[in-house]
């Protein structure tokens, strides 16, 4: 087990340059799954805002909601989050 998660938030950090929202939500899954993460929380705290950057132009064009609060966003990215854990 490593002693930090430097491997994997360096991973996510190279991903944030060519990849966005769905991607990044795939990558991040894929990580938690498969990887022994040493804090998994840290890393979530640290890429939360970009892994889930692309949702709340998403809700308001889909659902018509003008004005969001961010916890919208935050619980429909949990959603979007358990329907990759899933598949």
């Amino acid at each position: 087990m490593l002693e930090d998660d430097i491997e994997w938030i360096q991973c996510l950090k190279e991903a944030l340059i060519i990849k966005i929202g769905y991607h990044l939500r795939q990558l991040f899954c894929v990580i938690l799954i498969n990887c022994n993460l040493f804090s998994p929380e840290e890393l979530w705290d640290k890429f939360f805002g970009n892994i889930y950057n692309d949702l709340k132009k998403q809700i308001q064009d889909i659902y018509k909601i003008s004005k969001l609060a961010e916890d919208q966003v935050t619980d429909y990215g949990l959603y979007l989050s358990e329907k990759l854990f899933l598949e």
